[in-house]
């Protein structure tokens, strides 16, 4: 469930991009988030144990923040 409500959140990341309504400074953080949260999915859909799945997470998390702060910071 959790794989498929990231993978939510990176197609509505385009929605900007197809109504275009964006920048060069969106497109660039908002798509490095947006790898960084696809491939860690994919590692915490193919992780072996809770642990592992946890590890994965909390980079998803800090990555959004992350790309959340530099969209912020990029609009100023």
């Amino acid at each position: 469930a959790s794989g498929m409500l990231f993978c939510v959140v990176i197609l509505l990341t385009l929605v900007p991009v197809l109504l275009g309504e964006t920048s060069l400074s969106y497109l660039i953080p908002i798509a490095l988030m947006d790898v960084i949260i696809l491939v860690f999915t994919m590692r915490m859909i193919k992780s072996q144990s809770p642990e592992e799945g946890r590890r994965a997470m909390r980079v998803m998390y800090i990555s959004a923040t992350l790309g959340l702060a530099a969209f912020i910071l990029s609009r100023f």
